[in-house]
């Protein structure tokens, strides 16, 4: 949160200085125009699902260009591929990463691991703390009459919930 971010600079006991850099999005904009709005507020607690399969498989990510992942050999003599049977939760994203390249299998079968690509390192590259969903999308005004403007970009998931009827969305290319 903000106020712990900002008391960890003073935890010396020496005066510190916090700064508050605003994004480009309406709400950030109006608190860095009025700051006694933002400060006057309650902490507020935080609140996140620890099974979103999209933050699990970004944690693997990150985890796995830090140090390959170890991974339990498959049961018997059985020349079958390392199984992530016990991995519980793990499973789904472990997959989907696998699938999108961003992990890939190494080592031998007795001593299987899950290391991160060069698409997973890329991943985690654009790893956000205030946003969980890596698809986004342009709000552009279009206007007839007008020319284009590029309002904000959001996380795709929120565009569903928060544009209005009749409004496009459209995936932003990077």
């Amino acid at each position: 949160s903000l106020w712990q971010q900002a008391e960890r600079a003073g935890r010396t006991g020496r005066p510190s200085l916090t700064l508050v850099l605003a994004q480009d999005s309406p709400l950030e904009l109006y608190f860095a125009s009025h700051p006694a709005a933002l400060l006057a507020r309650p902490i507020e607690a935080a609140a996140a699902n620890p099974l979103n399969a999209e933050l699990l498989q970004l944690h693997l990510l990150a985890a796995a260009q830090e140090q390959p992942l170890r991974l339990p050999p498959p049961p018997g003599d059985a020349e079958t591929e390392p199984e992530l049977c016990t991995w519980g939760e793990w499973k789904e994203p472990a997959t989907a990463a696998i699938k999108a390249r961003e992990l890939k299998m190494v080592g031998s079968r007795h001593n299987p691991r899950l290391e991160c690509s060069e698409l997973g390192a890329a991943a985690v590259r654009r790893i956000s703390l205030r946003e969980i969903c890596r698809e986004k999308v342009r709000v552009v005004d279009v206007t007839e009459g007008a020319m284009a403007v590029e309002l904000e970009t959001m996380e795709a998931a929120a565009a569903q919930l928060r544009l209005y009827s009749g409004g496009r969305i459209s995936p932003l290319r990077r």
